[in-house]
């Protein structure tokens, strides 16, 4: 009986020993390229932080190809592919129509700024709506505000103009706001604009920021960038993992990822902001010019941009939020953020 309890006992410190070394792994799907800002910038040095952070408890994996198309990161999280991922908020219009409050036009500040006003409006007015349901939410970064680009001499710069134009855009609001102006508008991915932009398709292209539009490649075609108070787009992105993967998580290891992410990780979205300044820089350099919209044009645009804010506050009003509220929170917290407040 004494040798039974001898073994229980060393089996229990055996155990708890193993308890003790065991990790947490989490595989956590990234579908931007290394050198894209979403990685480069925010993602992979957050993960690089939190394996550090977490050496000996906590190890963060991601995998050398992106499990799925953007579209469907939560998808494959909630299925069960990955433990956690990223997903643009645009494509989650259905699924998570709070946060499409970050996708207005001309309602962005900084990248930073957004991303940090963003994550204190959901918690304000959106997280008691459980609107990640299916997951756990642990916090949004941002993109700089996108503007126009003209690839004629001319500069954008008349709401005459847009009449007879050709543009490319993003789909969804500002392709919304452009068709509210009569342009003609050719929506895509921004994956796929630069054999639409680089043929001569369009006079014209929308809502990309300078960093992205070096990244895709098509800043070399345009003569000129209008800028447009408060832009024309921005857009954020969504960060969670799974229930069942944060359920099983060990408290220590919720403690830490908490910890770097909300606000500490809409902060990171800094890094976007400066790829910018040197982006504008370079811009310049190339002998191209960079305007601010006249007033009569930005009061052309505030008058195509208010249907779709209508439109976003009609639809949270119906799901118990105060939607008016919401948005002039998310700008006021954006500027003032902006501001150094």
């Amino acid at each position: 009986m004494k040798r039974f309890a001898q073994v229980a006992l060393f089996a229990g410190v055996l155990a708890a020993v193993g308890a003790a070394l065991a990790e947490d792994k989490i595989l956590f799907n990234v579908f931007t390229p290394p050198k894209a800002m979403p990685s480069a910038k925010i993602i992979l040095p957050w993960i690089e932080e939190l394996n550090a952070a977490g050496k000996g408890f906590l190890t963060i994996e991601v995998p050398t190809q992106s499990l799925a198309p953007p579209p469907r990161q939560m998808d494959i999280v909630t299925q069960g592919v990955a433990d956690g991922a990223f997903v643009f908020n645009a494509f989650l219009q259905k699924r998570v129509p709070h946060v499409q409050v970050a996708l207005m036009p001309m309602t962005t500040a900084t990248a930073e700024a957004d991303a940090v006003a963003l994550w204190r409006t959901y918690e304000k007015f959106f997280k008691a709506k459980d609107p990640y349901a299916d997951v756990v939410l642990l916090g949004f970064f941002a993109a700089p505000g996108g503007h126009l680009f003209s690839l004629r001499d001319d500069p954008l710069a008349s709401a005459d103009a847009f009449k007879a134009l050709k543009m490319w855009s993003l789909p969804g609001y500002p392709a919304i706001m452009l068709k509210n102006l009569g342009t003609a508008v050719v929506p895509g991915p921004a994956v796929r604009m630069y054999e639409i932009v680089s043929k001569g398709t369009v006079d014209a292209y929308c809502c990309l920021d300078l960093a992205d539009s070096y990244a895709f490649n098509v800043a070399q075609f345009a003569k000129s960038m209008t800028v447009v108070p408060g832009a024309m787009f921005s857009a954020s992105f969504s960060v969670f993992v799974s229930k069942a993967k944060w359920n099983a998580l060990s408290q220590k290891s919720r403690d830490l990822i908490a910890s770097l992410s909300g606000e500490k990780l809409a902060r990171r979205s800094k890094g976007w902001d400066e790829a910018v300044v040197q982006a504008e820089a370079r811009f310049r350099s190339e002998g191209k010019r960079i305007l601010e919209a006249p007033p009569a044009l930005v009061a052309a645009l505030r008058a195509a941009a208010q249907p779709v804010h209508d439109e976003w506050v009609k639809e949270v009003n119906a799901l118990g939020v105060d939607g008016r509220a919401a948005l002039e929170f998310y700008q006021s917290e954006s500027k003032r953020i902006a501001a150094g407040n």
